[in-house]
């Protein structure tokens, strides 16, 4: 059994407003529980970004994600 190298990001858009959401998750199936308990209660959200565990254990990398999210919300 190999070991995991990448975890996922999901954006997910807040409802009837435009904030949105950075979300983490380690495996694809967590993601697929994720975005399917999301439909259920209408909020959008994005296909997974695969990205490097490392990265995603970076707190660094993960605020400046989270920016670049807030940066798009502009565009909304």
């Amino acid at each position: 059994m190999s070991k995991r190298k990448h975890g996922y990001i999901v954006i997910q858009q807040g409802g009837s407003s435009s904030e949105l959401y950075l979300h983490a998750f380690d495996t694809l199936s967590e993601v697929r529980q994720y975005r399917k308990s999301c439909d259920n209660a209408a909020y959008e959200t994005s296909e997974p970004v695969e990205v490097p565990l490392r990265l995603l254990d970076d707190k660094e990398f993960v605020d400046i994600a989270e920016a670049i999210v807030d940066a798009c919300r502009e565009l909304l």
